[in-house]
């Protein structure tokens, strides 16, 4: 989606990498198309919700955990992504809850058990992509 300020200011919101619902982040494709937008500010955040209630109504592959698994190399890359796009500034923000009382049907039991930390529903989200993602070490 786009917004246009009094100002002329664009401000697009990237869903990225492009992402759809249990298919593996296309991250290079969402970068070219940053880049081709050439921003002049660009604000990156990355979160815990790309797991946003795994296994107790969306069911994602490992793959979509590897980019907060590998934290580090994200931030590389972002980094990188922001000089070859031309931007002057680069701010990277912290992901922030979503107003629980919205939730409804699976969505609001899901958030139940992951509000109260429940152990079992860890678990379960942590044995449902353990086997398929994978981590990159620094040396890589």
């Amino acid at each position: 989606p786009e917004t246009n300020l009094d100002d002329g200011t664009e401000i697009r919101f990237v869903w990225g990498p492009v992402f759809k619902e249990n298919e593996c982040p296309d991250t290079e494709s969402s970068y070219e198309y940053i880049k081709s937008l050439r921003p002049q500010i660009i604000v990156a955040n990355m979160g815990l919700w790309w797991l946003h209630f795994q296994t107790k109504g969306r069911n994602q592959k490992g793959c979509v955990a590897e980019t907060w698994m590998n934290y580090e190399h994200w931030l590389n890359n972002t980094l990188v992504l922001a000089e070859e796009a031309g931007a002057s500034h680069l701010l990277f923000k912290t992901t922030n809850f979503i107003c629980d009382d919205k939730y409804t049907n699976r969505y609001a039991r899901a958030n139940h058990f992951y509000r109260k930390s429940d152990e079992a529903t860890i678990k379960e989200c942590f044995d449902s992509i353990r086997d398929s993602a994978s981590v990159t070490t620094s040396n890589e």
